[in-house]
């Protein structure tokens, strides 16, 4: 939650930040939110978003970051999901041998937050057929210490 809004000062939280409820003072019904997301996507600008609400038909998914971006050179918008895990990675480690079994399955301790991303992609992409939609899980990185970063 904080974490990734202090990587993204800018998003905006669907239900918290949008005008829409500041000016109706009332919470968000799931339809509004969607609306509300749709309303923003749709805009021309690139925009980050928290919490944004997509739907196709009666899937529903509530990614918790979605990165909008426009590439200058052809116009193509793409759509970046986000999605926060607490459970911790060690970049010390291949992708492959921390999440894939010897026979090349997804661990299970994994499959969860990658069936969760999946299942987001798949509703985004319904959403919005027309955008380029890549998914992404974003764990703490145990290898890193925070004087490394800063």
């Amino acid at each position: 939650g904080d974490y990734c809004k202090g990587l993204f000062p800018l998003g905006i939280e669907i239900g918290k930040d949008t005008s829409f409820e500041r000016h109706r003072n009332v919470p968000m019904s799931e339809v509004d939110l969607m609306d509300e997301t749709e309303r923003l996507l749709m805009g021309e600008e690139p925009i980050v978003l928290f919490e944004g609400a997509v739907h196709h038909g009666l899937l529903f998914a509530r990614p918790d970051v979605l990165v909008k971006t426009v590439d200058a050179d052809n116009n193509q918008i793409e759509l970046k999901i986000i999605e926060v895990k607490s459970k911790s990675w060690d970049s010390r480690h291949t992708v492959e041998s921390k999440m894939l079994t010897l026979k090349n399955s997804i661990r299970s301790t994994f499959l969860p937050y990658i069936q969760d991303v999946a299942f987001q992609t798949l509703v985004l992409r319904r959403a919005f057929p027309d955008f380029r939609i890549s998914s992404w899980l974003m764990m703490p990185d145990r290898a890193k210490k925070l004087k490394d970063i800063l």
